[in-house]
């Protein structure tokens, strides 16, 4: 027979780490006592593994409007120290956050905007994985049919994108609205939108090699570092493509 305290530090250690779960072939017993606790366990393992799962997707659905908020209040605050070092001006750390933080509606709205803009190239990668996985595009015509509608939908996307990413930078400046930035950015991109977009594309490719090259080692040699490392990478990519689109954006008005 299996002691009570054995069980119980089986049960224990289960609500602690809900992974654990009983096989099957234990149940072939015909012990009283163990067949309770193997239920117990395995409810308490199944019930365990449905908090962890909930809880998780809770904090990640929590935590998205606060990242969201951070990267905003961010963004605005780097667009402003740019913009004051290109004209020549003396900066202070704070004055990026109390001074810098005046367009974060107009900001905001682009952004909205921005994110309308992105339905085409979602809808498209949406039907293409839905096709592909689902086994409906079986011959090698309706895959490249498929192919093209994504490709179609995404270039749509870019498109219009190519125009508001600038706004983005324009809409910071004082008494500029949302929409009055937008005209300003399409005028801006007029006859240079191809240009705009390779320019554009040109940076995420950069800086995932950089980050691959650095995260790479990080991983293999110095591990428990490595969150803190990515981290930091995070940050210096965020000030890395407000600094590149921001110079795009002052050589478009040079122009």
């Amino acid at each position: 027979k299996v002691s009570e305290m054995h069980v119980d530090f089986v049960l224990k250690l289960v609500m602690k780490f809900p992974i654990i779960n009983i096989d099957q072939k234990m149940y072939e017993t015909d012990d009283p006592v163990l067949l309770h606790y193997i239920g117990t366990v395995n409810y308490h393992a199944r019930n365990n593994k449905y908090s962890a799962g909930s809880s998780g997707s809770s904090g990640s659905a929590t935590s998205g409007p606060y990242q969201l908020l951070l990267g905003v209040i961010t963004s605005l605050a780097i667009i402003w120290t740019l913009r004051q070092l290109l004209a020549g001006n003396t900066i202070r750390v704070r004055d990026a956050f109390y001074r810098g933080m005046f367009p974060l509606v107009p900001f905001l709205i682009v952004l909205l905007i921005i994110c309308v803009q992105l339905i085409p190239f979602l809808i498209g990668a949406k039907l293409y994985s839905t096709v592909m996985t689902g086994g409906i595009a079986v011959a090698a015509i309706e895959k490249l049919f498929w192919l093209l509608l994504l490709v179609v939908l995404s270039l749509w996307s870019l498109y219009m994108l190519s125009c508001s990413v600038i706004a983005l930078y324009i809409v910071t400046l004082m008494d500029m609205t949302p929409l009055k930035a937008l005209r300003s950015a399409k005028e801006l991109v007029q006859y240079r939108r191809w240009t705009v977009l390779r320019k554009m594309l040109s940076l995420p490719i950069v800086l995932l090699i950089i980050s691959i090259l650095i995260m790479l080692p990080v991983i293999l040699i110095i591990t428990p570092v490595a969150q803190w490392v990515f981290f930091f990478l995070s940050m210096f990519s965020l000030v890395a493509i407000h600094s590149y689109l921001y110079t795009l954006y002052r050589e478009l008005l040079n122009e």
